[in-house]
């Protein structure tokens, strides 16, 4: 038996007598750290080329660690299915032996869901009526699904093999037994040989299986920024992916794996994405979208509704949260198929439906410069059919419906509208797009996507192959819209000075771009000056500590110009960052006496609110701030029981505080620790009682005052899941 590293919060536990590769943990981009580990290798049967990998998957107990999937199988279950072979009809790897799925009963039932809406989107009729379609389009989706399905949507249980594993051993094979030791942590027992595996994940940053180049990106009026033109299994490069920005609003089309380590390479802070264009619900383009949701406001989510449904139902499967509850994360518009849309003034999108096993649209975007008039369309097209894919789609029963191949055709016609900038699927295979195809498009600048093999020579005649980071500019940004930027941020801090002072202070003010890895700010220096961040990435560490992100809109230097104190922090900054700044005397000129009391009390509590559970999160200090100014004092006597008013959330700054589930297990509470009593939570909350251990202080802030800022709620989940599991309650 061997057991190998992955990456945090994944083994590989090898027995090769009983024929089992057990991956242990499936976090975002799994598949990819095996690759890098040479854990995955091409092999060949018959004339046939196919990869190895594992045969089974063991998942974590707990699906959300700090902020993050953790059980992700999607992509370890397809590449079973389609890269080793094992469903395809003929292959010479497919003996017949369906993939292991191991762990709790609550996570297994979890993952039934989530997998077959990878593999499916949405399963049925049902469903794609709920979504709104009429019947010729849901006729026509079905067909789509059952044709790249061989012939049949299967059950999990035609898919895969499940075993629950809990306290006691369960046998796999003959002599393999696995046992649940304590929350995550596994014992496998093969003979006389043990190994622990212990799927807790203890590293608060995340790793990702590739590096990126450093980039900067404009703050335009209307631009598009290649982020990826790989796929889920290419080792190197981000899956296919684009940012555009518009008004200087980021927009990211759809949101994969590793989706941070896109946006930190461009020197963006998650918490500036205004919104998420969704084209599919398949992990390589959907498995990055807590990470967006870990940020301060809602973002914008535009998708048709039969996309937006097979979300949410994914979504709900992997975390727990109901359906219902997605608008607590998010802020949908709704897409109509087939016509532009209006996103912004001078911004629209025209989604059109694509065939692919699960509900898919292309995307066309056009922007219009507000000075010229001048219009400009970009199309991205993932994830597309093959013209020979769906020339086989002829021989079928799809074609065989009058109306089924109208819509085809309108789907081909689709694919070639002329653009200015178009991004194609130039995947191949059995579901994606060919460059081929393309070789007579019309359009301006084609550039090939989703990538994971290398392209013939006449293939790549087809378009480019742009590298990470390639930005085409096609209108600036005004100067105007800059200084708008720095207004804002002073109002939202100092709503009491008058229009006149605020002029004064822009004038005054100093504006710098900071290059990577430039110092703003040392340990030991004593500020002359207070810096606002507008955009860009600014990362800060205290010393012998990882480094952190800042999001725009907070502010550096307040607290040691009114100490008159050094600064303990390193502030530098990353890829690149725009800074405004003002003097010491000219910040201090801005408060009265009573602004200045009342100030000093809400710097007070942002500071605590630091060292918090918001210190690992990306909330900028205007968010705190405003925060701070909500929070209302709270003190709870020794040995009382404490009620949690109804939508509130209570942290503690002084004391400890138990929480007791119905089956005697608790856990103690202290400093920075929430507890909370929100719909979200419902269940786990009217489940447990909580006694003040001894006499506590604490802030109670209405749920409502953050209910608009997702990363609260997720965090709110994650630590209620956490806890009522170690006590021995799940909701999920």
């Amino acid at each position: 038996m061997h057991k190998i590293k992955v990456c945090p919060g994944s083994w590989l536990v090898e027995i090769p007598e009983e024929n089992l590769s057990i991956l242990c943990g499936v976090p975002q981009d799994v598949i990819k750290f095996l690759k890098k580990e040479k854990l995955i290798e091409k092999k060949e049967k018959n004339g046939v080329v196919f990869e190895s990998g594992p045969n089974a998957i063991l998942l974590s107990d707990i699906p959300l660690q700090h902020g993050q999937f953790t059980n992700l199988a999607e992509f370890p279950i397809l590449q079973i299915f389609y890269r080793q072979g094992k469903i395809i009809p003929g292959h010479p790897n497919n003996d017949g032996k369906k993939p292991l799925l191991l762990g709790s009963k609550n996570q297994i039932n979890a993952q039934a869901q989530y997998i077959l809406r990878g593999n499916y989107g949405l399963i049925s009729e049902e469903e794609l009526r709920e979504a709104g379609l009429d019947e010729e389009l849901i006729r026509f989706f079905y067909d789509i699904k059952t044709f790249f399905a061989f012939g049949k949507i299967k059950s999990i249980d035609e898919l895969l093999e499940i075993r629950a594993i809990d306290a006691s051993p369960v046998t796999i094979g003959k002599d393999l037994t696995i046992t649940r030791k304590e929350l995550n942590v596994f014992e496998f027992r093969y003979q006389e040989e043990i190994e622990m595996v212990d799927l807790n994940i203890y590293e608060k940053s995340e790793v990702f299986p590739y590096e990126l180049p450093v980039k900067k990106h404009p703050n335009s009026y209307w631009s598009i920024i290649n982020t990826g033109e790989g796929t889920g299994w290419d080792v190197d490069n981000p899956c296919m992916s684009s940012i555009l920005v518009f008004n200087g609003k980021l927009f990211l089309i759809d949101a994969g794996p590793s989706v941070l380590a896109t946006l930190k390479a461009l020197g963006i802070h998650p918490s500036c994405v205004a919104g998420i264009f969704h084209t599919h619900c398949h992990d390589d383009h959907f498995a990055g979208i807590t990470s967006l949701i870990r940020t301060d406001h809602k973002l914008g989510y535009y998708a048709v509704p039969v996309v937006r449904l097979s979300v949410q139902k994914k979504l709900s499967a992997l975390t727990g949260i109901p359906e219902k509850d997605f608008m607590s994360f998010f802020s949908p518009m709704d897409l109509v198929e087939g016509q532009w849309n209006s996103i912004e003034p001078g911004f629209e999108v025209m989604p059109l439906f694509s065939p692919h096993p699960v509900e898919t649209t292309i995307m066309y975007f056009r922007a219009t410069d507000r000075v010229s008039g001048k219009q400009h369309i970009y199309a991205h097209l993932a994830d597309i059919s093959s013209l020979e894919v769906i020339d086989n789609m002829r021989k079928g029963t799809v074609w065989s419906n009058p109306v089924n191949s109208k819509l085809i055709e309108k789907a081909i016609n689709s694919y070639f509208i002329k653009s200015d900038i178009k991004k194609i699927d130039a995947g191949k295979g059995m579901i994606h797009g060919n460059p081929l195809d393309f070789l007579s498009d019309s359009s301006d600048i084609i550039l090939l996507s989703h990538i994971d093999e290398p392209l013939s020579s006449e293939e790549k005649k087809a378009g480019l192959c742009v590298e990470f980071g390639t930005v085409y500019e096609i209108f600036k940004e005004s100067e105007s819209h800059k200084e708008d930027k720095y207004r804002n941020i002073l109002i939202q801090y100092y709503p009491f000075i008058d229009d006149k002072r605020l002029d004064f202070l822009l004038q005054n003010s100093e504006f710098r771009q900071y290059e990577h890895q430039e110092y703003v700010l040392k340990p030991g220096e004593i500020p002359d000056r207070v810096f606002y961040i507008v955009d860009g990435l600014i990362e800060m560490k205290q010393p012998k500590e990882d480094w952190g992100q800042i999001p725009p809109g907070s502010v550096i230097g307040e607290g040691a110009v009114f100490s008159s104190s050094a600064i303990g922090e390193f502030y530098r900054a990353y890829s690149y960052a725009n800074v405004f700044s003002i003097s010491t005397n000219d910040f201090m000129s801005i408060f009265s006496d009573d602004d200045l009391t009342d100030y000093l009390e809400i710097l007070t509590r942002r500071y605590f609110l630091r060292t918090t559970w918001f210190r690992d999160e990306p909330v900028s200090s205007l968010v705190l701030h405003a925060l701070a100014k909500e929070m209302t004092p709270v003190f709870w006597e020794k040995n009382t029981p404490i009620e949690s008013n109804d939508n509130s959330i209570n942290i503690i700054k002084e004391g400890r505080i138990s929480m007791s589930f119905d089956n005697g297990m608790g856990i103690s509470l202290g400093r920075g620790e929430m507890i909370a009593k929100i719909p979200l939570v419902e269940d786990i909350v009217n489940s447990c009682k909580m006694i003040a251990e001894t006499d506590c202080r604490g802030f109670s802030i209405a749920y409502d005052k953050v209910s608009g800022i997702p990363m609260v709620s997720l965090k709110i989940i994650e630590e209620y899941l956490k806890r009522s599991q170690i006590c021995g309650f799940s909701i999920i």
